[in-house]
């Protein structure tokens, strides 16, 4: 983890806790806060972190432009603020504090947390200026430098390409890097001016005719720093993330990197609203458990075997809304007018009621509310066959919801051009996952099980 990445957060945590002060010295007089109210300054602190974190505020932050920095900001505040208020209203604390103090607290926080980033931007830019670079290499990540140094708001000037693969092989080594370094020297005088080169850009892959050991010993002699960009795949899954363990530089899949660091947040997200959500729908339970009863012989839930994160089988539960045969019969996806479907299953099914039991599965950790939906054991050996990257889907704890289903690819999926799309949503939402973004699919859910005529 970078320096700046840390010290971003403290920075955060300072915010919240002076705001905390200001505000009860403006409200109360006094600037020290009594035991009472470190509670929910606490919380508030937390779920403020933890928004931030979401939405990938301290990733590249010193990249992002300073208006999309603001609205992230703004919105992960206003969301920590709500997710603190629910708490205490959930706690019956919230009568505890002062309303007052607590939107102060908010305000302030927000000021706060964008002035000093404000402060923060204009001192790095004025800090900061142009480093001029030599390219060595003419591969696709090479293409790929002197593109972005041709963007607006660059901090890159590539003053030279050399393609150590072009040439004859006898001629392509000593000769390229020679030529690079009376460049460099030529520079420093060019049009009058000095243009220093500072570091030297090597995008070395492992086609390359010229070793590491001799383009060391080549500017050995010269005031530049070398710096090596590897040459890294991407494709239709994903780029490729680089992350140290124990110092040990490893290349991985972004999926399974993204996965790892939004493993806890959305553990504490499943938590804090599974858990509410459970209990207040378990009246509802007993009132479906003893429709089902009446209306078809059989057990009020059915489990199944479903595939959950890095492939571990898990049994997902439903409301029963079929028809009850002992012995498992070959698996068959449900489809529109399905006479195994009962009276009450189709009106369960109407609504999406029949997967109120996987909140059981959110609480037991086998699930999230949101993210790729779960399907059959043998349907998912079926397609993981046909699919490319099908399986990657794994890479999150499968969903009750997610975004395919609010994109128009809910219920069955009869062909295998629809079960694509759905695959490639799936990976979709684990790249640029957020809580924001679980809050919107989670909402727009709702719309869809109101719109929707039949979910089979």
């Amino acid at each position: 983890m970078k320096s700046h990445y840390i010290s971003h957060r403290l920075l955060d945590l300072l915010c919240v806790i002076l705001a905390g002060a200001v505000a009860h010295y403006i409200r109360f007089d006094s600037i020290i806060m009594g035991e009472i109210y470190l509670f929910p300054l606490l919380f508030f602190a937390l779920f403020v972190y933890v928004c931030l974190t979401s939405v990938g505020v301290y990733e590249n932050a010193l990249d992002t432009a300073l208006d999309e920095l603001w609205i992230k900001t703004i919105q992960s505040v206003l969301l920590a603020a709500i997710l603190a208020m629910t708490f205490l209203y959930l706690t019956k604390t919230a009568e505890l504090y002062s309303r007052i103090w607590f939107v102060l607290m908010v305000v302030i926080t927000l000021v706060l947390a964008i002035g000093y980033r404000f402060a923060l931007r204009r001192l790095d830019r004025t800090a900061v200026t142009t480093k001029n670079i030599i390219l060595l290499g003419g591969n696709a990540t090479a293409e790929g430098i002197v593109h972005s140094a041709k963007t607006a708001g660059s901090r890159i000037k590539v003053c030279g390409v050399f393609n150590l693969n072009e040439g004859a092989p006898e001629t392509t080594g000593s000769g390229v890097l020679e030529d690079s370094i009376k460049l460099i020297e030529s520079l420093r005088d060019l049009g009058g001016k000095k243009t220093i080169v500072s570091e030297v850009w090597v995008t070395h892959d492992i086609y390359s005719r010229i070793p590491e050991l001799e383009i060391f010993e080549h500017f050995a002699n010269t005031a530049v720093s070398l710096v090596f960009v590897p040459e890294l795949p991407t494709s239709v899954h994903g780029k490729v993330q680089i992350e140290y363990v124990q110092g040990i530089p490893t290349i991985g899949s972004d999926l399974a990197y993204q996965q790892r660091r939004k493993h806890i947040i959305k553990l504490l997200e499943d938590k804090v609203i599974a858990w509410p959500l459970l209990i207040v729908s378990l009246p509802l339970f007993l009132v479906i458990a003893a429709a089902i009863k009446l209306d078809s012989k059989g057990p009020v839930f059915f489990g199944q075997k479903r595939y959950g994160a890095a492939g571990k089988e898990f049994r997902m539960w439903k409301f029963r809304t079929m028809t009850f045969a002992s012995g498992a019969a070959e698996f068959k996806q449900a489809q529109e007018n399905d006479p195994r479907v009962t009276r009450v299953g189709k009106w369960l099914r109407r609504f999406s009621i029949d997967e109120l039991p996987q909140l059981i599965n959110v609480v037991l950790g086998d699930m999230s509310l949101v993210g790729p939906r779960p399907h059959a054991s043998e349907h998912n050996e079926e397609q993981r066959r046909v699919i490319n990257g099908y399986m990657l889907r794994h890479r999150m704890k499968p969903g009750i919801t997610g975004l395919a289903q609010v994109s128009g690819f809910r219920g069955a999926t009869p062909s295998l051009k629809e079960m694509g799309m759905r695959t490639l949503l799936d990976l979709e939402y684990i790249r640029s996952w957020s809580l924001m973004l679980d809050f919107r699919i989670l909402a727009k859910t709702v719309l869809v099980v109101l719109s929707t005529k039949n979910a089979y």
